[in-house]
């Protein structure tokens, strides 16, 4: 059990880091307001795509991916 708890907090404190980084981007908040882009999805998409400010409309993004 204390090895499954050591990986919980070891978890917690990844996810929080993860979305520290993630805002500090300029996309943070676009990224954010997506339908269906919770911390965990947000953070990954910026991670993938880079800084989804430079497609022009929803077709480029998609047509990227």
């Amino acid at each position: 059990m204390d090895s499954l708890n050591a990986v919980y907090d070891a978890l917690y404190v990844m996810l929080g880091e993860m979305m520290r980084l993630a805002s500090l981007l300029p996309e943070f908040e676009v990224v954010m307001s997506m339908q269906g882009a919770g911390e965990i999805t947000g953070s990954q998409l910026m991670a993938e795509i880079g800084d989804v400010r430079r497609f022009t409309h929803k077709g480029a993004l998609i047509a990227f991916a």
